[in-house]
This record gives C-alpha cells, structure tokens and sequence, in this order.
C-alpha cells in the first residue's frame, strides 16, 4: 500500500566512546542523518515546524551527550542498530500524542549505512524495510549494514504502489536546539492537502452560518402559521406538556396521566428522554408547547449541523464539514421524518449521529481510548430516545464495522464497540426492563410481517428523484443521489471509504420490497423495518466522504452540487403540511364544553395526532379514550375493536362499548359512515340504543352526547363469552358477547363459564386435551350452548389432523359463492365471496352424531353444523362468521343468530352508577356505591391497593365502596439489577483496553 503524508529529515551530534576505552577523554562526535515518514491520523495537514520541535524536544536527552551515559545505552551497545529502535520508539509515542503516526523511520551515519524501521512487532522482531529482522540480531549480532538503496529496492519489489512524499525542507545543522520561536518556511508545493489549517476562525464563521440558517428556518415555520406539522408531533407535543407541567409541580416522572386511553402510563412504554429535552425547550419558550416546537427544529438544526463540524475540524475540512452540517436537515428522509411523519424522537437521534459515529471512528480507526465512554454515553440518551431506532444503530455499526475489519484487518476494535453498545442497552435496564415486560417490541408475527412489507419501497420510487414534484412528499425517498455516489465509491474511493459505501447499498437494498420475503426470515426480524435505517446510513455515507482522500478538489464540488440538486425539492416545506387538523379545532372546542367525564373521537387517525393535543392539553383539559401511539395503552385492544365496528358499521356494539369505557360524548368521522354503506339513519338509531342523542352535527363530525353524573361507574354483565384468538369477531355482530380473558380454554373453570348462555370457541387453544373436552361436554350438560368453530382448532399433534371431541374437519375449497346451504329445513342463499376472497379455503365436518346443516357438493352431502355428545355440543364449518362480516350477507347472519338464538342489535345490560374519582400524585381514590362496578379506568400492571380491585376488558374494576389506589415504578429492583450488570460489563471491557500500562492502541502501516 502506498504512502501518504510528509518526509521530514534532521541532523543529530552525539558523543560517544568505546566502553573499554581507558582514557574519560577519549570520545568522538558522530554525526547522524534521520529521515521521518509522517502521517497525519486525523487532519489531513501538519505543519513543518511542528514536526522539528517534537523531534528536538524528544531528542533533547541525547544532543550533544556522550550516548553510552545515558539511558537505555548505559547499559545497551549504542550501535547504529539500536540508537536507530531506541529513537523510533520514542519519536513514535510522542508523534501519536499529536495525532500523528511516524509510519517509518531511516538513521544514517553515512550514505552507506542506514538503519530503517517501521514497526517492532509482538515477537520482538523489527521490520526493516519489508523483511522481518529478530532484535536479537540487531543487539548482539554483527553489523547489519546496507545501502539504503538496496533496502528500498526491496521495498518496491515487494510494494508497487507508488509513495507520494511530501519532502521538508533541509533543516540548519546546529549543535543546539533551535529557539522555540523558530520558524520553518514551508513551500506552497509541500502541502499534501491544498486546503487552509482549521482554525478556530473559520470555525467560527462555519458554526455562526449554522447557527443563522437554523434560526431562518425557525422563524420561517412560525411566520407561516401552518406549522407544527407532521403526522406524530402533537403526540409528542402533549406528552412534553404533560412532564413540562408536571416538573412545576414538583413532579420529575408522572408515573400516569388519566387523558389519554382511560389512564396511560407516560414514560414508560415512550422513552422519555425527547420529552425532557422538549420541556426544557418549553420552558425557555415561556411555556408554549408550541413555541417549542419551533425552538426544537432550530437546536435540531444547530446540534446536528455541529457534529458534522466537529468532524470538520479533526479533518481540518471546515468549508466541506460546513455544507454537511447544513445539508444533513435536508437530506430527503431526514426532512421527511422531521414534516411528514413529525417524529420528535427520531429528530433527537438525528442530531446525535454525527456524533455517535465521530466517537466509533475515533476509537476503532485512531485508537482513541477515551472515545469508548462517548460512545457508550450518547447510545445510552439514543436508547432512552428511541429504543428501536437504537438497536437500529446497533445493527447499521456491526456491518459497517464488519466490513470494516474484513478490508483494514482490524477486529479487536470492532468488537470492543458492539459489545460497548450491547452493554448500553442493559444499562438502560432501569427503563427498558419495565417496558419490554410491558411489550415494548412484543409484535405478532403477522402484524410484524404486515409492518415490514408496508415500510418497504419500489426501486422506482425510493430512486425516483421527480416522485417529490408530483406530490409524493411523505413517500419513503432514499436519494439516487446518495446510492449513485455510493456506487461510484466502490470503484474509485480510498481503501477506508469502502465499508461505509457497502454499508449504504446493504441498507438501500433492504429497503426494497423485494428484499421484504428474505428479511422476514431473519431472526430479530420485528427490528429490521428498512426504511428507518436510512438516516443512520446518511451518516456512515458522509463519514465514507471523509475518508475519500484522494477525492480531488473539483470531484468534491461536483459531489456537493449533485447532493444540492437532489436534496432541493425537499426543501419546499410547504408542501408537507395538512391543514385538516386546524379546521376541527372549533368542533373539539364544542365537545369539550359538553363532556362530563370522557370524550371520544372515531376518525380511524384520519385527523392524525392533533386532537390527541388539543383535546387533552388545551384548556379545559377533558379525558380522552383515544391518543397518538397505541403502544402505550392498556386499552389499545379496546380501541381497535371499537375501530373495527365503526369501519364496518356495527354501531350498537360501537356505542355499547363506548359507554363501558366511560365516553358521555361520542365525535364520528362522517366519511366513515358513507365508507361503511350505512347512513345517519343508522347510526342514530344505534345511538338510541344506549341513550346516545345527536347533538350536532359539524363539517366533519356527527357529535353523540349522552346525559351522565361528572363521573360514573357502569354495572353490568354479558350473557354469552367468545374465547379464542379468531373468536372476538362475533363480539363486534353479537355485542351480547364479552371476550373472553384468556385464549386457552384450560384457564377457564366449570364456575367460570357455567354462568353465561352461549360460548363461542375460535381459534382457542388448551394445555390438556382431555380436560378442555371434559369442560365442554360438562357445561353443555349443563345448559349452556357450546358453538365450536371447527375452522379454528388445534391441530392434533399425533395425527396433524384438525380434531375435536371425535369430531374432524376436513378441507374444502369453493369459488365464487357457497353452494345453496340447509339448515332447520330452511333454504338459505349466501351472495357470492369478496373478490379478494373468490376461492373459499374452509372446512366441513365429518363424525358428528347428528348433522344440523348441509350443503349438496359435487354429488357429496357436505356438513356445515352438527352436535356430538349432546344438543348443546355444536361444531360449525364453512367459516360462516368471517363471510358475514366482510360481506354483510344478511342470510348468512339471519343463519347464525338462528343458530345462536341471539340478534345482532341484542345488547348486555348497563347501569350507570355515580363514582367520585380524584387523582393525586401517584395516588387515584375511588368512591362508588359498593358492589361489582366497572371504573371505565384503564388497569396497569403497576397499580397496587389494600381494597380489592381487579381487571376486566382491561378496565379496572372495585368491589368496595372505597379504593385507594397507588401507582408504583414498575419492576424497580430489576431494572436497577440490570442497568447494575450493564455498568460492570462495561466497566470490564474499558479496564480491558485500558489493561496494559501504559499502552497504547496505535495506528499499524500495510
């Protein structure tokens, strides 16, 4: 491999004597002749005199001194050998303290003989030239002397590269050290890189440009009045607000917040540090949550530009590093994360990137020990940001740095930082182990895979540069830009730059849909959502620039123009904004006057995060059942389910639910209901129902109200239970039935469900088979009707077989329609399948005792509904209940409610009771009237009480007149248990690097 960097040459007078000589006079001047080989780790220039007072400061001991009395050569032979290791070690510790690597190092006492080292390896052997030479030889062998011309001609057999060397000039022979004031003039032609010193003025100027554009653009959004903007940012905006006013009141981490989804825990699922950092900037802005948000998007601007210059002045490249800082806001998905999907906290990660990969290259490619606690340190504030987007991190560093080790040779480095940023996240533990306990990345399978495919982007569009001009701003735009770059780097980029450019295509190419069906075979795949790789890969693409040192100047302008020219019609901000959520705020402000406890709005988000602001941080403050980010609610099922009956028109179970989570006022999205195929009409007459009234009805909205106490409790009891995974489907036609708390049928007791009228089996599972059945054939005996969904069942792990009771299901598919279907001796006619649905994989039964329904197939008499065991026992095919609700066939509900003996419109029983209810400091206390009462709170896991209280539907339910309810910091001691082990392992891998005294991890020649 090549050199790079500066020949620097000195002169050096020493004394010296033979040890056996009698005569104290008897010694002789010597002069010798060194040429140094230096490069600069991190700036790309260092200046000649500099080099001249390191080497006379370090040499200083041996000038013009007698060599065999002074260490190590009092007791070492001074031969040309060993003054040649002895100086290049010293010379090269101190060069490295300057960030500086003296890659070789030439000693001459006359033409004819030169010394030349480069490195002394862990066997004690020195590399002369290209050839290994054990020490020994050089300390007690005989003179091993050479023309330097020999030894370079072998240099160049073996090395081919040419050696770019930047020659010092001559210095003055003196006897004595040069004044310290002394100057070298260095020509303009022995500069390696034709670029000016950083210095702390042009850094200035660099960090005040920033600063002026940052604060531009600021008072540009709030000129505008169309901002905040964004999808998520008036979630987050609330939840800034919450902890902004809660510090005032002396209260660091609210534990809870009763606005949002009935009761929600703040922090805990949401990492909390964004939220501090906005609070902060709250404060500062008079205690304007919105202001705030302007103030945010300057100091995004400001911090994330200055990592960037940062790196600007290490490399002394301040004019390069200054367009980075204002280009890296603009870079297309980092501005449309910031507008288009607002999401704070990924923002917040975004200004510390540049920093964060500062300090791993820092410590892996320039040895830097020290870097590894800010690399620890700033992935810890990354976690407590965003933890996905920090494993994110994680991920986006192990491949950098695995093809980083595969080309330099370097690993130990490299594994010293994963494991620095694994440790972090158990150092988090005190946050994160009560939030994975609450299922922070808990994802079902398919819902994972749902997510994957949905975050994954066409090459023709993530490459198209002119998506943005036809309006496509919140779609996922990677930069062909940035990927062209890349490409071209692999070609022609230095040797450093090429792990940050595979980098770059790995991620872009997983950001493809194509690549969608691999990753999701890929362990951890719930991590891998592609497209949000993209900013942490912006990042190494720039480091890769960096280190693209023999880039010439005019390449480097034209990379800049192409990045401008890319990144441009981003920057037409406008364009991200909706100005949908503003023209609501007047109806919002009418709900709110009209609610007693709870209000509700049913808009499927269509209206985004906006009312989750307004409605529960703006005066007066209401509760509210719905919120931004569901991840975060105990009620999150609950919500959807309500979502689902409302996009499907099932307004009686919409309103029913609704008053069980305790909403006196209900806002419907009035598009919804036209989506639906239902009308006014019906909705009203739903609403009636439950004692719902129209109250008004607005531009976008239908708003319900229903007369209650300032706070109420709702007593009442379901008459029939589904259980199973696919069971709660007849909930949303069937509103009579509850669901059940468990999916296993074995966690239930003959007690449990001896009570109810009709259970519904689909998609149940059990822990014993035989127990499950004996359950069954218990209750029906009993009375109570049993419809087992065969369509639904386990499978039996000795015959892969879908059996039950004796009963089996066997597979049948049909196209277009079900054929014509008997049941009671009545005829009924289904309407053909949903497109998406026109071939019917379903089942049919076979060892029934008595079949109940059937169907003609092909000359085949095919059961659909039968009993075994007993009347009560009934199993059912065909996957009637999931045809019915993605059709509406009315025959084939008129079928089933036949069947189920229960009408769609059938509702359970409410009562409305008066509760009083207040919220202290981590304290709620609950008055009611004393028996079985539904709070319409929301239970956690983290509420602790001397009453009894208990949870159902994931409501909290008291059974004494009074409850005093305490809200604890869940699972304390084994958060701190984990961040406690997270801080040893790494308090070992530091004492690790740090082990040796005095070592020290330098940079190693090819």
């Amino acid at each position: 491999m090549g050199f790079e960097g500066y020949k620097f040459k000195h002169k050096l007078v020493v004394l010296q004597k033979l040890r056996d000589a009698q005569d104290p006079a008897a010694s002789h001047a010597k002069n010798f002749e060194m040429v140094l080989y230096i490069s600069p780790i991190q700036q790309k220039f260092f200046r000649f005199d500099q080099m001249e007072s390191i080497t006379n400061l370090t040499l200083a001991p041996y000038r013009a001194k007698n060599l065999s009395e002074v260490p190590p050569f009092d007791e070492t032979e001074p031969t040309l050998e060993n003054i040649g290791n002895v100086f290049y070690q010293l010379l090269k510790e101190e060069f490295a303290k300057k960030k500086a690597n003296l890659e070789r190092f030439e000693l001459s006492e006359t033409p004819l003989m030169t010394v030349i080292v480069n490195d002394t390896n862990v066997d004690r052997k020195l590399m002369v030239g290209a050839k290994k030479i054990k020490l020994a030889n050089l300390v007690l062998g005989n003179v091993i002397s050479q023309s330097s011309a020999d030894i370079v001609s072998d240099i160049e057999e073996e090395e081919q590269t040419v050696i770019d060397v930047v020659f010092a000039p001559e210095p003055i022979e003196e006897a004595e050290a040069p004044k310290p004031k002394a100057k070298v003039v260095i020509p303009k032609e022995c500069l390696v890189i034709p670029e000016r010193e950083a210095s702390w003025r042009s850094l200035f100027i660099a960090a005040f440009c920033v600063v002026a554009i940052g604060a531009i653009l600021a008072l540009y959004l709030k000129n505008t009045g169309a901002y905040p903007s964004g999808s998520d940012t008036f979630g987050h905006l609330f939840k800034s607000d919450l902890l902004y006013h809660s510090i005032l009141k002396g209260d660091f981490y609210p534990l809870y917040t009763e606005f949002w989804y009935n009761g929600v825990q703040p922090f805990r699922y949401w990492a909390p540090f964004p939220y501090y950092f906005l609070a902060i900037l709250q404060l500062v802005s008079g205690g304007d949550a919105v202001n705030s948000y302007y103030l945010f998007m300057f100091v995004s601007f400001v911090i994330g530009g200055f990592g960037w210059l940062l790196w600007g002045k290490a490399y002394n490249r301040i004019p390069f590093c200054t367009f980075l800082a204002i280009a890296w806001f603009f870079l297309p998905d980092n501005i449309r994360v910031f507008f288009s999907e607002g999401n704070l906290p990924r923002m917040v990660i975004a200004m510390l990137l540049p920093y964060i990969l500062y300090f791993v290259w820092d410590f892996v490619e320039h040895r830097k020990k020290s870097a590894i606690f800010f690399v620890s340190g700033l992935m810890l504030i990354a976690i407590l940001c965003h933890v996905m987007i920090s494993a994110m991190i994680g991920i986006t560093t192990f491949l950098f740095l695995l093809f980083y080790s595969i080309s330099q040779k370097r690993v130990k480095e490299s594994i010293f930082v994963i494991v620095v940023m694994l440790l972090t996240f158990a150092l988090a533990g005190f946050w994160l182990y009560p939030a994975l306990q609450g299922g922070l990345i808990g994802m079902d399978p398919s819902a994972t895979a749902d997510v994957m495919e949905a975050l994954s982007t066409p090459v023709l569009i993530s490459l198209d540069p002119f998506l943005r001009s036809k309006g496509g701003f919140e779609l996922f735009y990677f930069g062909l830009s940035i990927f062209g770059i890349s490409l071209v780097g692999l070609f022609l980029a230095n040797k450093k730059s090429l792990p940050g450019f595979y980098t770059v295509l790995l991620v872009f190419a997983g950001t493809t849909t194509a690549m969608v069906t691999f990753l999701q075979k890929i362990p951890l795949n719930q991590l891998l959502w592609m497209t949000r790789f993209t900013p942490i890969v912006y990042s190494v693409f720039l480091l890769s620039l960096l280190e693209w040192r023999k880039c010439k100047r005019y390449a480097v302008i034209l990379i800049a123009l192409v990045l401008i020219v890319d990144c441009l019609p981003s920057v037409d901000i406008q364009r991200y904004h909706s100005q949908t959520p503003y023209s609501t705020a007047e109806s919002f402000s009418m709900a709110k006057g009209i609610t007693e406890q709870r209000l509700s709005l049913l808009d499927v988000s269509i209206l985004g995060s906006y009312p989750s602001f307004v409605i529960a941080s703006e005066e007066p403050k209401t509760q509210y059942s719905f919120g931004w980010a569901w991840q975060g609610a105990t009620t999150a099922h609950n919500i959807v389910m309500v979502n689902t009956a409302l996009e499907r028109g099932y307004y009686h179970y919409l309103f029913d639910r609704s008053l069980e989570l305790g909403d006196d006022t209900i806002m419907i999205y009035k598009e919804l209901v036209t989506k639906a195929k239902k009308t006014l009409k019906d909705v009203v007459e739903a609403a009636d129902t439950l004692g719902y009234t129209l109250y008004k009805e607005t531009n976008y909205t239908y708003v319900f109200h229903r007369d209650v106490p300032k706070n109420f409790g709702v007593i009442g009891e379901c008459t029939a239970i589904s259980i199973g995974k696919s069971a709660n489907l007849i909930t949303v036609m069937y509103p009579s039935f509850e669901e059940g708390r468990s999916d296993s049928l074995t966690d239930y007791t003959f007690k449990d469900l001896s009570r109810y009228k009709v259970i519904f089996l689909s998609g149940f599972t059990y822990k014993d088979r035989a127990l499950a059945e004996d359950l069954l054939i218990n209750l029906s005996k009993a009375g109570v009707k049993v419809i087992v969904d065969m369509n639904r069942i386990p499978v039996d792990p000795l015959t892969s077989r879908m059996k039950f009771l004796d009963v089996t299901a066997q597979s049948i598919s049909f196209s277009q329609r079900y054929p014509e279907l008997v049941y009671q001796d009545q005829l009924y006619n289904a309407i053909p399948f949903k497109k998406e649905y026109s071939t019917w994989n379903t089942v049919y039964l076979e060892n029934v005792d008595q079949v109940m329904g059937y169907s003609w197939f092909k000359n085949k008499k095919l059961p659909f509904l039968g009993y075994s065991n007993n009347e009560n026992l009934i199993f059912m095919g065909y996957n009637f209940l999931f045809h019915a609700m993605e059709t509406g066939d009315e025959s084939i509900t008129e079928l089933i409610s036949n069947l189920l003996e229960i009408q769609p419109n059938q509702l359970p029983k409410r009562e409305i009771v008066p509760l009083t209810i207040e919220y202290g400091k981590d304290r709620i206390f609950i008055e009611s009237p004393g028996g079985r009462v539904n709070t319409t709170i929301a239970f956690h896991d983290n509420f602790r009480s001397e009453q009894k209280i208990d949870s159902k539907n994931n409501l909290l339910i008291v059974e004494e007149p009074y409850t005093e309810i305490e809200i604890v910091y869940p699972f304390l001691f084994q958060g701190i248990v984990l961040s406690g082990f997270g801080l040893l392992g790494i308090a070992f891998v530091v004492f690790i690097i740090y082990r040796k005294r005095g070592a020290r991890i330098e940079e190693k020649t090819d």
